[in-house]
């Protein structure tokens, strides 16, 4: 995520003089003196990471072992700091001053190979930086429902349906991997938000409540809870704050932070792990990604990102705003193919400029869905309503809803969901570059699985009848149910048609449509459907 997103406050006098720092990942060949066993493995993954494996059928393998401290302990003893590792990837970052001696280490027998990923002076600490305001546009308390300014952007994907349901993320815990998460430990509407724990990867032990504010907006998207003012996507979820992005500059390094993140995310069992990061292009030109690399399999962070859904996580990754840009596509790692890649409407659903566009190198739908990340409502860093933009504010929206969909539906592993989620969107038959598969419709998903008829039963033709006006036609309902009770919603959930039918076909006007979309459900005794329309 480049930092020209946020102004910093730098005080000049912490720059002062410092030798040159050089970071490097250093693969490992293999795991053969490891002091831990695959027979214990509560040794190293919590007992709620075991019972998320358990519950899909996911095995423990070696990629769930830590990376051996013997090797380790040799690097060390070579001089070089150990910075990270990654037991999924096998690899550790070292810190080095002279990298010169890198030759040495890679003749190393347990070491695979080594690259440069980092340089510069090592001497930042979050708690001496502070955030400008982002360019936001601050928002009166104009209290007019619960839900207030959450209302609106919850409503086109019926979220707000889960939670009138019972179904507001409790029992599901959700890993923030962020740039920092300012103020966050002060703002009032978190006084009801289960923490779990913080966790600072750039700079072990930092404060992640001091710095950089990101995180924090995009925390308040889903845990936000103020009645009548604002309720975000997921305010009885808990959350864990797990600073990976390190905003002074732009290099590879912060991939190896997101996937330490990632694992350690994994180990204390998170259901769920939101990431409003993506990465293209570096402070070093020869570092840079391509878009041939757009394959889900080349860059780091997006293999750790595929393996965090391989060990059975649910990842919502941002697909970036690169949109308007000379880069375009998706960033990494956006395009691995597991996660659910979420690009950026406004509420009128029309694409946003900047939202990044797919499809992937290998020509997988990407992004998988949108949401609202232009005009986002949430809190600043003071708890104040705002708006903003970026698909840093689309993904948190939709992850918060997808752990109330997980919450309802917890027979689903995280790739069933996330199929149910790609179905139950707008262009799911006709998918495009920067819609992806569309607006998702998470009430419709999730009255589609608990209703086991709707999937054996033929499903009835629902549409807009163009040659009629405004007119919606309803074909080949079943006859197993002699009435069924149709209505028709608007995109904020208010219903504007509603009536009785003992007809298999019925075609209706409503003179107040515009342009938009529309949920219609169809209920009778036994059969119940739902279908998006898009005017």
């Amino acid at each position: 995520m480049r930092n020209t997103l946020f102004a910093l406050l730098i005080i000049q006098s912490l720059m002062g003089s410092a030798t040159t720092e050089y970071k490097f990942r250093v693969w490992l060949k293999d795991k053969n003196t490891s002091s831990f066993s695959l027979n214990k493995p509560d040794q190293f993954l919590s007992q709620r990471a075991l019972e998320r494996r358990s519950k899909q059928s996911i095995a423990i393998d070696s990629t769930d072992l830590p990376v051996c401290k013997h090797y380790l302990d040799i690097l060390s003893q070579n001089g070089l700091q150990i910075v990270t590792t990654s037991r999924w990837m096998n690899s550790a970052v070292v810190a080095v001053q002279d990298s010169g001696i890198m030759q040495q280490i890679r003749q190393l027998p347990f070491v695979k190979g080594s690259e440069w990923i980092w340089q510069g002076q090592a001497l930042y600490n979050s708690s001496k930086f502070r955030n400008e305001m982002d360019d936001v546009e601050s928002r009166a308390a104009n209290a007019f429902e619960e839900y207030g300014f959450g209302l609106a952007q919850l409503a086109i994907s019926n979220g707000q349906k889960l939670h009138q349901a019972g179904y507001k993320g409790e029992g599901k815990v959700i890993a923030i991997i962020d740039a920092g998460f300012f103020h966050a430990d002060t703002i009032s509407k978190y006084k009801n938000t289960t923490i779990l724990g913080t966790k600072d990867f750039v700079t072990p032990g930092g404060n992640v409540f001091l710095g950089d504010k990101h995180g924090q907006s995009v925390l308040s998207i889903m845990a936000a809870e103020d009645s009548f003012h604002f309720i975000g996507a997921a305010p009885k979820a808990s959350y864990w704050l797990l600073r990976s992005e390190d905003v002074v500059s732009e290099f590879p390094v912060e991939e190896d932070y997101w996937a330490a993140a990632a694992e350690f995310a994994d180990s204390v069992g998170v259901d769920l792990i939101n990431t409003s990061l993506g990465y293209t292009q570096f402070d070093e030109p020869v570092m840079d990604h391509n878009h041939n690399q757009l394959d889900g399999k080349t860059a780091f962070i997006s293999r750790a990102a595929q393996m965090a859904t391989n060990k059975g996580i649910f990842v919502v990754i941002s697909a970036g705003n690169d949109g308007d840009k000379s880069w375009g596509k998706i960033s990494f790692p956006a395009d691995a193919a597991d996660v659910l890649t979420v690009g950026a409407v406004n509420k009128k659903l029309q694409i946003a400029s900047f939202s990044s566009f797919g499809y992937s190198a290998d020509d997988r739908v990407k992004p998988d869905v949108v949401s609202v990340g232009e005009g986002t409502y949430l809190l600043d860093q003071y708890g104040h309503v705002n708006t903003s933009n970026g698909t840093s504010f689309s993904a948190p929206l939709m992850t918060g809803q997808v752990a109330c969909l997980w919450q309802a539906l917890p027979q689903f592993t995280n790739k069933q969901l996330l199929e149910l989620i790609r179905t139950y969107s707008s262009f799911y038959t006709l998918p495009d570059i920067h819609y992806g598969y569309g607006v998702t419709d998470l009430w419709a998903a999730y009255q589609s699985a608990t209703h086991i008829d709707i999937q054996t039963n033929p499903t009835p033709e629902i549409f807009f009848n163009n040659k009629k006006g405004n007119s919606i036609t309803i074909r080949n309902l079943p006859t197993s149910d002699s009435i069924y009770s149709i209505s028709v919603y608007t995109e904020t959930g208010k219903m504007i048609f509603s009536e009785k039918t003992d007809s298999e076909d019925r075609s209706f006007n409503i003179k107040t449509l515009r342009h938009g979309f529309y949920i219609v459900f169809i209920e009778g005794a036994n059969q119940h459907f739902t279908k998006k329309l898009v005017k």
